[in-house]
């Protein structure tokens, strides 16, 4: 069975997969959340330098990466999950360059894990008000099995300057094609978003080779569909 090393260090796998305590409600699969700073790979790959002085960042890669996300901690029940996330700093107050992952336990947060993947996006002013509800309805929409397909991996919370990107993963367009767009259907659904708003997909080959999750991804609006019949 995978596993993940403990709370509050880096991303591997060495610990089993927490049991559902008894008396508890326990999730269809269990969860991990992470947490990593914008760059803080490069910063650290800079660092290791010869003689211990700042070197040259020569590239970076899913090892650099992966050593610079922090397990918080993993669950297999509701209850495990809220006493993870009311730890958690709401979105409106997270600082800049702060990453937020809920994963399936075992799956890690790299575009090189799902190669064939991608991820739907939602942009987020900062300023927003209902961001903190948003996030908090979206991650339990996603350990609810809401989007009702095994596609979906996990969920990310990015914030930056202007806005806050948060993301829906899934798995494998080519081993399911058309699951992304139901996923991007039930996202709309899922958050109440308006019928004129527009959301991004991003596909992970296409981030591997730009180096990004948020740029140059695709648009989409998804209108309601007609209904029969006369007005």
């Amino acid at each position: 069975m995978a596993s993940v090393e403990a709370k509050g260090s880096s991303l591997s796998l060495r610990t089993p997969a927490p049991p559902c305590p008894a008396g508890e409600k326990p999730l269809q699969s269990p969860w991990s959340m992470h947490w990593w700073q914008q760059g803080s790979w490069k910063r650290d790959r800079r660092e290791r330098g010869r003689g211990g002085a700042p070197g040259p960042l020569v590239g970076t890669n899913q090892q650099d990466f992966l050593e610079s996300v922090k397990l918080m901690g993993s669950f297999s029940s509701i209850e495990g999950f809220w006493r993870h996330f009311l730890h958690v700093r709401r979105p409106s107050v997270l600082q800049m360059g702060m990453n937020i992952a809920v994963f399936r336990y075992g799956l890690q947060p790299a575009w090189e894990s799902f190669p064939n993947g991608g991820c739907w996006i939602i942009r987020v002013p900062r300023s927003t008000p209902f961001l903190n509800r948003m996030w908090e309805e979206l991650v339990i929409a996603v350990l609810g099995e809401r989007f009702l397909t095994p596609e979906i991996v996990g969920c990310v919370l990015s914030v930056r300057k202007e806005y806050t990107n948060i993301t829906v993963w899934n798995r494998d367009n080519r081993r399911a094609p058309g699951a992304h767009y139901r996923i991007g259907e039930r996202l709309k659904t899922i958050l109440n978003l308006a019928d004129d708003s527009t959301v991004d997909y991003k596909e992970f080959r296409a981030a591997l080779e730009d180096k990004s999750t948020h740029k140059n991804a695709q648009t989409y609006m998804f209108t309601s569909e007609p209904t029969d019949g006369y007005a």
